[in-house]
């Protein structure tokens, strides 16, 4: 019992530890760096070439493999 105390305590204080910083403005907070406008570009370009990839896919397994899955007759596998 003491060990879901804890855990659901910690977690319940991580939730309001989050909710705090949502207040806090970000100029509180350092930047880590600045990206060079070359990378972002490609990046765009990046991904771009992904979702285009992506799209010439089928989104399912199932479908790409729908005539060759079968079940058996009546809709079950055991028989």
């Amino acid at each position: 019992m003491t060990q879901w105390i804890l855990s659901v305590g910690l977690s319940f204080s991580s939730l309001l530890v989050n909710l705090l910083l949502k207040f806090i403005p970000e100029k509180f907070f350092p930047e880590m760096g600045d990206e060079d406008e070359e990378d972002v570009i490609a990046a765009k370009k990046d991904y771009a070439n992904l979702m285009k990839f992506r799209k010439t896919k089928e989104l399912s397994g199932s479908m790409r493999q729908g005539n060759w899955i079968k079940n058996k007759e009546g809709g079950s596998f055991k028989s």
